[in-house]
């Protein structure tokens, strides 16, 4: 352990020596967490419209002013015609063409089709489809203000939302009213003939009163109602105007019900965005920015580390020194460790002090995971150095590696989209990993016990790294 400590301090003091190291570390800590944040927002400048205004009227003026009120949209220049638009465009004057066709006024107040044109140069398809999403929502708002009543003229109001669920209730109201009055009628004509069954075999009765003599205790009802059963086996009787299908299914009529409570409301959809109720990019984005600064920090240091030795010559004299390879090794590693840990720290305090964003977990829990993988990149690095004969072509190798690990982590692109062969990449990536974790840290307030895959991912990295990079470096000893 004594010697490990002689090991350490010569190399703390071999790092803050060299100047090159310490600017690159300031360089990739101002870009990543100070220039970088602010570039990386998903928001669009203002866009820059031709407009081409066939109807010319009020509602379409009225349309353009909602547009450009919203800081989204600028006009950019007015058209006659679409190709006048479109060769503003092709000279990069603008971004896009708004065309209003005649009669869009008129489609308006009868309430019929009324498009609008709108396209967008899509050679950036990031702004093409922020623009279209921002045009749909301007859209949606004037239209909702039409139909409060707001921008139409006098003598015209299109309805609302409660006087057409009032008028549709009423129409079902009023299909129930006619349904129930025919059914009324319906019962009384039944009645009616009911009635005149009755009087027919009564009168038959009192016929046959005269010819046979009346049975022994039978009532005249029981004589009318035996009567009756005799029609109904032998003979069909028929009522003008009387229409019965058993058999046949009435007519559905959807109808509308007012609910019986007095607490009725309309339904009304509220979108909540969870977790991030602002939409805010920097909180996605921010975390996955601290995970490569931690990654590019663990590699390049422990790769310049023992390339360092080599080009000065003092490798040869620590391996015929008496210092053990496990100690020499851990001399290497434990630096870009303790450097790295104070980077995140720092990291961690500027995005607070900058951008206002702290993790909803533990700070034992990203210190804890990001150890995890400092250690696995430090081992990455120290591969990398014993491949390695000078400075040069360990930073190329870097470079080469950090790329393809940086571009395939998930932050840029979504990693359900990629292709088949850049998933088996982004699997066997360990900043993929890291940056799950650190977005499950910031954004949900996630546990330990959440992210216990990706821990299990990085120890197998830790071991893969550290032992190739153990057996690599005795065999070029």
């Amino acid at each position: 352990m004594r010697m490990l400590g002689f090991l350490l301090q010569k190399e703390f003091i071999q790092i803050f020596r060299d100047k090159t190291i310490l600017l690159i570390l300031f360089l990739i800590t101002s870009i990543l967490l100070f220039i970088l944040p602010p570039a990386a927002k998903v928001r669009t400048s203002t866009i820059s419209l031709s407009v081409v205004d066939h109807d010319r009227t009020s509602t379409s003026a009225n349309f353009l002013r909602k547009l450009t009120s919203s800081n989204q949209f600028r006009i950019g220049a007015y058209a006659d015609t679409y190709e006048e638009g479109l060769k503003v465009l092709e000279k990069n004057k603008t971004s896009g063409i708004l065309e209003i066709p005649k009669g869009f006024e008129k489609n308006v107040m009868e309430r019929t089709k009324a498009p609008i044109m709108l396209e967008i140069d899509a050679v950036n398809g990031v702004t093409a489809g922020l623009s279209s999403f921002y045009f749909l929502q301007i859209l949606e708002r004037y239209i909702w203000e039409y139909v409060d009543g707001f921008g139409f003229q006098p003598g015209f109001r299109m309805e609302s939302q409660e006087e057409i669920m009032a008028r549709v209730e009423a129409e079902a109201q009023a299909e129930m009213t006619k349904r129930a009055k025919a059914e009324v009628a319906s019962q009384a004509r039944l009645a009616q003939a009911q009635q005149m069954m009755l009087a027919r075999a009564e009168a038959e009765t009192r016929l046959q009163e005269g010819v046979e003599m009346p049975r022994a205790n039978q009532s005249p009802e029981a004589r009318v109602t035996a009567k009756m059963n005799e029609w109904e086996k032998g003979e069909e009787i028929t009522v003008p105007g009387l229409m019965i299908d058993a058999g046949g299914a009435d007519v559905n009529i959807p109808l509308i019900e007012k609910p019986t409570e007095s607490g009725f409301e309309q339904i009304n959809m509220v979108v909540n965005h969870r977790y991030n109720p602002d939409g805010e990019s920097s909180l996605y984005q921010i975390p996955s920015l601290l995970a490569i600064l931690v990654c590019i920090i663990g590699a390049v240091l422990s790769a310049l580390n023992i390339v360092t030795e080599k080009e000065n010559g003092t490798i040869e004299q620590m391996n015929v020194s008496p210092v053990k390879r496990s100690a020499f090794i851990f001399s290497k590693i434990i630096p870009s460790w303790v450097i790295g840990m104070a980077i995140l720290t720092l990291g961690l305090i500027i995005v607070w002090a900058l951008y206002g964003i702290v993790p909803q977990s533990s700070y034992w829990s990203i210190y804890l995971v990001s150890f995890l993988f400092l250690v696995s990149m430090v081992g990455f690095g120290v591969l990398i150095s014993t491949a390695c004969r000078n400075q040069q072509q360990a930073m190329l190798l870097c470079f080469f590696f950090l790329l393809i690990i940086c571009l395939l982590c998930g932050m840029w692109t979504p990693i359900d989209s990629m292709p088949g062969w850049a998933r088996v990449i982004a699997d066997i990536n360990p900043l993929r990993y890291y940056i799950e974790v650190m977005r499950l840290f910031f954004a949900y307030g996630s546990e330990l016990r959440h992210v216990l895959p990706q821990i299990g991912a990085l120890c197998v990295f830790i071991v893969v790294f550290n032992g190739w990079a153990i057996w690599n470096f005795r065999k070029a000893r």
